[in-house]
């Protein structure tokens, strides 16, 4: 079934929320992110997940450097790049 727009954006900014207060890992959200809602056509809720995984990605690297978490971001974006799918592609190429 199809989700409504809005009611998509409410479940990440839901999903976003609970990974600030440290309910849910870094790797599997931005997974969840890139292999799913990232194929959706809605431009907001794009924006909303490339500004989050920007954010969060600096926030964890911003005292010092998290060498394993950003060894499995980069090997997972090498793996969405060779994906078809043209959005992802381009985000994870950010």
């Amino acid at each position: 079934t199809v989700l409504n727009n809005d009611i998509r954006l409410v479940i990440v900014r839901a999903l976003i929320l609970m990974r600030n207060r440290g309910l849910i890992d870094c790797i599997s959200l931005c997974e969840l992110f890139f292999l799913r809602l990232l194929q959706c056509q809605d431009r907001l809720l794009r924006v909303t997940i490339q500004t989050h995984i920007i954010n969060d990605i600096k926030k964890q690297n911003e005292k010092h450097k998290n060498h394993k978490l950003n060894s499995t971001l980069q090997n997972f974006m090498y793996t969405i790049i060779k994906e078809s799918n043209a959005i992802a592609v381009k985000m994870a190429l950010i």
